[in-house]
């Protein structure tokens, strides 16, 4: 288990909302960790074809599934 999501979470996970259709998951947030290190970061990269309206993280079991859970950690919209 990840130490730095929620308790039943396994990952923190990427997604976006648009105009045409469901939210979609966009990919999971990894974690860059060196042995001895203080510093916590993170990287994602995506890429895609649709305008997002808002962007969102959210805190997941399942890093693979298609749909974005509940537990929403973060989000913005897009104007």
């Amino acid at each position: 288990m990840n130490m730095f999501c929620t308790p039943d979470a396994q990952a923190y996970v990427v997604g976006m909302s648009y105009n045409e259709g469901n939210p979609k998951n966009l990919g999971q947030i990894k974690g860059d960790t060196k042995p001895f290190s203080n510093k916590l970061t993170a990287t994602f990269h995506t890429v895609s074809s649709i305008k997002p309206t808002t962007i969102f993280i959210t805190a997941e079991q399942d890093a693979a599934s298609q749909y974005p859970g509940s537990f929403q950690i973060l989000s913005t919209e897009i104007r």
